[in-house]
């Protein structure tokens, strides 16, 4: 007699948000509000006629205007201010910024010998990072490039891990590499094929893909591949999101582990570059005072 079957083992789905509310009043305050804007914005993306007639710059974050916009709290009372939300709430308006350009996810471990030598020059990882990446967008594209990431060095069951970051940085169409440059017809046929501007957003996403490696210390040719039995190619992991408008999922499990008391990471574990923030404080006061906002705007 064959042995009754059984059903596959499923994995408990942990709720990474509920601890973080539990953990802090502000995400339980943020998160409510964060409900909100959701709301609306779905209700003006399903019926365009709620938007209304934008007169000052219709394109610019269109689906956070409109009829459904400015959110009040359940009192009438307007959101609070910038300075006083979460950084958890900050990084998920940073995300709705970087939606209008597009963005990529990614997760970064430094090269184990970078790393050493940041420990041994008493420097920190997040801020070795932040910078690297700051640089090597200046480099590659001529200017600063909006990017958000934290650092943590647990697994997601709570065991102790190697240092990395998740997090997310924009991506824009790049200029189509000249003939005689590397992948010059490589791109040339998909440009042939899909489009110019397929191929240009193709390729910004391949260079900002570089530009991630570069920054984790993986693209020193006198570095070693493989360190202490770790393939240090392997450094580096990105993504599209599949949610690109709202993705306040990825920016919680990026939180997950923040409070944790870690005896190589400091505090502060968030890298919030300027000009990401600087965007995600304009946003959020559109969002908070509606349309008179623009004129703050440069």
């Amino acid at each position: 007699m064959s042995a009754p079957h059984r059903k596959p083992f499923k994995r408990q789905r942990v709720d990474r948000l509920l601890d973080l509310r539990l953990d802090d009043p502000a995400i339980d305050r943020d998160a409510k509000v964060l409900q909100d804007l959701k709301d609306a914005y779905r209700r003006n993306a399903v019926s365009p006629k709620l938007r209304g007639l934008l007169q000052t710059s219709p394109t610019l974050y269109w689906k956070l205007r409109g009829s459904r916009f400015p959110i009040r709290q359940g009192n009438g009372k307007r959101l609070p201010r910038w300075r006083s939300l979460s950084p958890w709430m900050k990084v998920q308006i940073g995300s709705v910024a970087l939606a209008e350009p597009g963005y990529m996810l990614f997760q970064i471990h430094l090269h184990d010998e970078l790393r050493a030598e940041i420990d041994a020059s008493g420097g920190g990882h997040k801020d070795y990072l932040r910078d690297r990446i700051a640089r090597c967008a200046r480099a590659l594209f001529g200017g600063p490039r909006w990017f958000f990431f934290v650092m943590e060095d647990q697994s997601p069951d709570g065991d102790s891990t190697r240092p990395h970051a998740h997090g997310s940085i924009e991506v824009r169409p790049a200029t189509l590499p000249a003939r005689g440059e590397r992948h010059h017809l490589r791109y040339r046929r998909l440009a042939e094929r899909m489009g110019q501007a397929h191929a240009e957003r193709i390729c910004g996403l391949a260079l900002t893909k570089d530009l991630l490696r570069v920054a984790s210390g993986n693209r020193r040719a006198d570095r070693p591949t493989i360190v202490q039995g770790v393939h240090q190619g392997r450094n580096v992991w990105t993504s599209t999101p599949k949610r690109p408008f709202f993705n306040d999922q990825w920016v919680t499990y990026a939180f997950k582990n923040i409070d944790k008391v870690s005896p190589t990471l400091p505090d502060d574990r968030l890298a919030f570059s300027q000009s990401l923030r600087t965007e995600s404080r304009r946003l959020w006061n559109l969002i908070r005072i509606g349309e008179e906002a623009l004129s703050q705007w440069p």
